[in-house]
């Protein structure tokens, strides 16, 4: 259900209400302990992200401060002894700040932990509108496709209102876009209001300034640690060394 406030099309300041969620199949992960599960059902229910756009500048965050998910797990000792272990779950957000007019895109992205600030340009993407159209809620749809990173992304875009913006990265559609797919992730419009007050579209400021590339890498470290790897970049190239485990 898609949700309007006000009426006026033709505004350029607007406020969209997506949900940001993970297509899965809880069914496929019965082998999974029940602390698991629970925050597999968390990503398929989804997260409420906010999308303000005035004229050509806009900036998509989630409404709600994300919280650290603490997993409980209990484990024996050598002598029958039970311990109780608890841990925090990795946690990830991004806000994304775009100027569509100076093509200029900011990410403010708390990644375990850490707030990283990545100034970069925005996505030009190559879109193929396809005639294939789909109602969404209130709003008649038009179908277009894209490959970004070598990811097959699908737009539905709506005319109805004349503005190329759409959540996160996407852009560059002769309408807003009302649904994103890409993978098992959908992000989809349900509420727009308009006229709204535009004072909070402001770049994201702090954080500590990195480039996608080392971003990228400090990614792929902690996702490596429980291998024993870590990876650094130097320039363009990017080098793996191998950690001794303890």
């Amino acid at each position: 259900l898609l949700t309007l406030i006000f009426s006026n099309i033709g505004a350029q300041s607007v406020h969209v209400t997506y949900n940001n969620k993970i297509a899965l199949n809880i069914e496929d992960f019965d082998n999974l302990n029940e602390s698991t599960k629970q925050i597999l059902k968390s990503w398929e229910k989804g997260e409420l992200y906010s999308l303000l756009i005035s004229e050509e500048k806009s900036i998509y965050g989630p409404v709600n401060k994300l919280q650290p998910v603490i997993k409980k797990s209990t484990t024996k000792d050598e002598f029958g002894n039970t311990l109780k272990k608890e841990s925090i779950v990795n946690t990830y957000s991004e806000v994304i700040y775009k100027d569509l007019n100076s093509k200029q895109m900011i990410s403010q992205v708390n990644f375990s932990g850490n707030t990283y600030l990545i100034e970069e340009n925005t996505i030009d993407i190559k879109w193929e509108i396809s005639k294939e159209k789909e109602q969404i809620g209130d709003f008649l749809c038009q179908k277009a496709t894209a490959f970004i990173n070598n990811d097959f992304v699908e737009a539905w875009f709506t005319t109805e209102i004349p503005i190329p913006n759409g959540p996160s990265v996407y852009s560059n559609l002769p309408g807003l876009i009302i649904q994103v797919k890409y993978g098992k992730r959908v992000m989809t419009a349900t509420k727009i209001a308009y006229d709204i007050k535009t004072n909070d579209i402001i770049p994201p400021k702090d954080g500590e300034k990195v480039s996608r590339e080392n971003y990228i890498a400090i990614v792929t470290n902690f996702q490596n640690q429980k291998l024993g790897t870590t990876t650094t970049v130097n320039g363009n190239t990017t080098t793996t060394n191998t950690i001794r485990k303890n």
